[in-house]
């Protein structure tokens, strides 16, 4: 069974390994689709863990632990 708070934990120690993780980083790390792992980074930045911005380099989308 899919346990999302668990999934959530796994996305946050990616984060903090790398640095800075974009959706494909995300999905291939808990093997979900990109809209269920999308859905799942929101709460996070609602939650006030992840935060969501741009890369310096050439603007793709990152999320970064707070």
């Amino acid at each position: 069974a899919i346990n999302p708070d668990r999934q959530k934990i796994q996305l946050l120690r990616l984060a903090k390994t790398q640095g800075e993780v974009t959706l494909a980083d995300c999905v291939l790390e808990i093997n979900c689709s990109a809209a269920e792992v999308r859905l799942l980074l929101q709460e996070l930045q609602r939650e006030d863990l992840m935060i969501v911005g741009n890369r310096e380099r050439d603007g793709a989308v990152v999320y970064r632990i707070i």
